[in-house]
């Protein structure tokens, strides 16, 4: 059903019920302040009666004109003793009150209202004890409420007949408020449903345009286009991330393709063959780290990417170091490892915190000089960790420094490429550090070399 019909629809029920309840309302009270008025002149007709001392009533039965309309002397009894000349002809002689009735009445004031056979409308009634020395014990004077009722009549007549129009003509009213409420918003899903009709988030600029009215809507199409902005450059890197994986697996699987089809062909020598399978392991080497940084990068979004627990910093990066010696050797360098202080603890995942120092070593000894030293330190204060990794070779290009953290982003493309490096490294590093809720920085050493700081914060405890 659509949203318009139904808010029509609610707007309808809402008024049937508030002009039922009104209805019922309004109706007690006007029945009750009509009521109060007769009663206040029944009342003013009890206190005549009284002031004027009727005749004391004799024997037998008889109408007096000194009564005043409407009104009635019976015994303790019920039985009637006199009664207003007026009604003569109306049945006056007729008991407006039961036996019971008169002699509550006896005790006392008592109001009444009754319907009798024959009469049209009911009779409102007041019934008062009368003073001793008469036969008649109670007095009883009445009111017709023919005005009363006629009165709730036409009122409720006019909420029968007037209700449904006020209904109808409310819903009607809702359907077009409604209508012109959603009109930008229909507007803007137009725009929307034609901006993505190709498949994808066009760029260039606001997709929804915003309404000048600065309520709900225009927050509505601001946000939406907040939204889309983001679709947008999270599209287009994606899509640039495919680009560069498909084109950094496709260089070394051309080789090690290449590899081995010289390797099958006949006549190779032993030696050829040998450096055949060597070239093509080191290619599926490069293929598997390639892989691997896909695979920890494509694990971004994913709520058990960390797996924290206390650990000691030292014991971390000596695992880190020792995983790299060989390589550091092979290019006579040395590294170097300052943790202060020694005792020092943080809640990292373990592995991650491995890679991202491995990671910023391997590109260390990558783009550093031989027998050059590598200097890893960490140190904490306020609250954080502060690991930092220097080298004393060439240092960042600084055209590359505000991309360093980008994926598949190198120094010297042709270098890392050739040298096995995917410009995956600083990514992960990058990554790592953000799920831990740090952040990291490249930059140049004042004497030369290259140096990349990450802070890492301690998580606060939970809440008791």
């Amino acid at each position: 059903m659509p949203l318009r019909l139904r808010l029509a629809l609610i707007v309808a029920a809402g008024l049937t019920a508030l002009l039922v309840a009104s209805g019922f309302a309004f109706v007690r009270q006007l029945r009750d302040s009509l009521t109060a008025s007769i009663d206040t002149a029944l009342w003013s007709q009890r206190h005549a009666l009284l002031v004027s001392r009727p005749v004391p009533v004799t024997r037998g039965r008889h109408s007096l004109g000194t009564l005043p309309g409407g009104t009635q002397l019976l015994t303790a009894g019920g039985t009637v003793l006199a009664w207003s000349a007026d009604d003569a002809d109306d049945g006056g002689s007729r008991p407006l009150l039961t036996p019971a009735q008169a002699a509550r009445a006896r005790r006392g004031p008592l109001w009444l209202t009754r319907s009798y056979p024959g009469a049209e409308n009911p009779v409102r009634l007041l019934a008062f004890p009368l003073p001793s020395g008469s036969r008649a014990a109670v007095a009883v004077v009445s009111s017709s409420t023919e005005l009363l009722d006629e009165a709730v009549d036409h009122v409720e007549e006019g909420f029968l007949f007037g209700g449904p129009v006020v209904v109808v003509g409310g819903a009607f009213a809702g359907w077009l408020l409604t209508g012109a409420a959603l009109r930008p918003v229909e507007r803007m899903r137009r725009q929307a449903a034609q901006a993505t009709a190709a498949g994808a988030v066009p760029g260039g600029g606001p997709v929804l345009d915003v309404p000048a009215t600065r309520d709900e809507i225009a927050a509505l199409a601001r946000t939406m286009n907040e939204l889309l902005e983001r679709l947008r450059t999270a599209v287009a890197r994606e899509r640039a991330f495919v680009a560069d994986a498909g084109h950094e697996l496709r260089t070394p699987l051309s080789i090690l393709r290449t590899e081995l089809e010289l390797a099958a062909r006949p006549g190779r020598t032993r030696e050829e063959l040998s450096e055949a399978i060597r070239s093509a392991a080191e290619e599926t080497d490069r293929l598997a780290r390639l892989a691997e940084g896909l695979l920890l990068l494509a694990r971004e979004q994913d709520e058990r990417f960390l797996h924290r627990e206390r650990v000691g910093v030292r014991a971390v990066l000596e695992a880190s170091i020792a995983g790299l010696q060989v390589r550091a050797q092979a290019r006579q360098a040395r590294i170097t490892l300052d943790v202060g202080p020694r005792d020092l603890t943080a809640t990292w995942d373990e592995d991650l915190m491995r890679q991202v120092l491995a990671n910023l070593i391997d590109n260390a000894l990558r783009h550093g000089p031989r027998h050059g030293t590598i200097r890893v330190s960490a140190a904490g204060f306020a609250g954080r960790v502060v690991l930092r990794v220097e080298d004393n070779g060439p240092g960042f290009p600084d055209d590359f420094l505000p991309r360093a953290f980008e994926r598949f982003s190198r120094a010297d493309a042709a270098r890392g490429s050739a040298d096995g490096g995917a410009g995956l490294g600083l990514a992960i590093v990058d990554l790592i550090v953000r799920a831990h809720g740090g952040r990291v920085q490249a930059g140049n050493r004042p004497e030369g070399g290259a140096v990349v700081t990450a802070e890492i914060p301690e998580p606060a405890p939970p809440q008791m």
